[in-house]
């Protein structure tokens, strides 16, 4: 028979496993890392905006907004904790989405398919502590590099004409929160939500040849954002 001693020393062995195991956030806090893979589900909204230049259009201005819908949103993320709760680091996203139409001036501007790269500067700050549920806040900065989207330009008239708009890189900010949930001891997941807001627009100029008003050359330029739901699968280490 097993000894009070015994059994005392035993149950103290298997506290301390299970102490182990189920540390929770063993490896998230000051001084540790993590990266992760972003699943993101967009509802994108634009703006256009079009000021002539030069032609029949010049100094006339026109503007739509229009929804945008994805095709599909993912990324990589890294961060490194300086303290317990604050988090420092960038992310990575790849985006392809397809504008819907907009009628500008005597024309119906249907925009194709687009695929955008966003890098991104990232702090966030997780509150709470030793338990398996850690609500969060925080935010990006990040740089969109140039921007092609192929116009099919449909006039009053019937006539099409495809333009090309080759649009300049463009700077966003993004707030974000929700929730990081543990599901090992170095690996975890987040539920959450994000609203990115353009700081400034891709612009180019685009040459229209409308068969009513002739040859104009048109400054574009194009605002897009909105919410998302995002979910990432991380490791901590």
């Amino acid at each position: 028979m097993m000894s009070g001693t015994s059994r005392a020393a035993l149950l103290l062995a298997l506290a301390s496993c299970q102490a182990t195991i189920d540390d929770p956030w063993l490896f998230f806090g000051q001084g540790s890392n993590s990266v992760g893979l972003i699943v993101a589900l967009p509802d994108l909204r634009g703006s256009v905006d079009a000021t002539g230049v030069s032609g029949a259009l010049d100094g006339l201005s026109a503007s739509e907004t229009v929804d945008a819908t994805s095709e599909y949103d993912v990324g990589v993320n890294g961060q490194h904790f300086v303290t317990d709760h604050w988090a420092l680091g960038g992310q990575i996203n790849w985006a392809r989405a397809n504008l819907k139409g907009a009628d500008l001036y005597d024309a119906r501007v249907n925009p194709g398919n687009f695929a955008t790269m966003r890098a991104a500067g990232m702090a966030r700050y997780y509150f709470g502590g030793a338990t398996r549920y850690r609500p969060f806040l925080g935010g990006t900065l990040g740089w969109t590099p140039e921007v092609d989207v192929r116009f099919d330009v449909t006039y009053d008239t019937g006539e099409v004409e495809e333009v090309d708009f080759r649009g300049s890189s463009y700077w966003s900010t993004e707030l974000l929160g929700g929730v990081a949930i543990q599901a090992s001891d170095d690996v975890f997941f987040e539920l959450g939500a994000s609203y990115e807001v353009p700081l400034d627009p891709t612009q180019d100029n685009v040459t229209l040849d409308s068969p009513t008003t002739g040859t104009s050359v048109v400054d574009t330029e194009i605002e897009i954002g909105g919410p998302r739901l995002f979910f990432v699968l991380a490791y901590s280490f």
